[in-house]
């Protein structure tokens, strides 16, 4: 059975899409990493951390999702801001969890949104705000993110004041 940790890195790795990247070795994704390939850091990164023999820990995986991040790569914002949402590889700091999710989910990434929903909802990095939360819940679910879907349904359910973005709900 897997880790916790090594469960958050394969849920990163399908997220930011390495299908793609299929067939390839770690040295030959470390090696265009290094040379600055944005679809290739957050790969190579989290490629690498699932497995221990190849000697790379969270924060590297954090610095290589980190550089994609930077250079505009929506599911390595996504990444990195699930790795400072959780405090894996880097310190937990829910405002650049924010930050991070909101490039991404701007960018249209639904984990994203949905995640920024969440942080909304629970006042993390920003705050409490449910209509915010529904806002981006509801854009979420639109992508068909189940997870959205439930707390978008939650927040009806609860009776939470939404009415400042009623309008955007339906």
């Amino acid at each position: 059975m897997r880790t916790l940790s090594q469960r958050l890195v394969v849920a990163i790795l399908l997220a930011v899409g390495a299908g793609a990247l299929a067939g390839q070795t770690v040295e030959e994704l470390r090696g265009e990493a290094e040379q600055g390939e944005a679809q290739v850091q957050p790969e190579s990164g989290l490629m690498d951390s699932e497995g221990e023999e190849a000697g790379v820990t969270h924060a590297e995986t954090a610095n290589r999702l980190r550089a994609a991040a930077e250079q505009g790569e929506a599911n390595a914002q996504y990444g990195i801001g699930f790795m400072y949402a959780r405090g894996q590889g880097v310190p937990q700091d829910d405002k650049q969890a924010v930050r991070w999710y909101r490039l991404a989910a701007e960018q249209g990434h639904a984990e994203a949104q949905s995640n920024l929903g969440f942080m909304y909802y629970q006042g993390r990095g920003v705050p409490k705000d449910h209509s915010e939360a529904a806002k981006w819940f509801q854009i979420a679910a639109e992508q068909r993110v189940s997870l959205a879907r439930y707390n978008l349904g939650q927040i009806y359910r609860r009776g939470d004041d939404v009415t400042g973005n009623c309008a955007a709900l339906h």
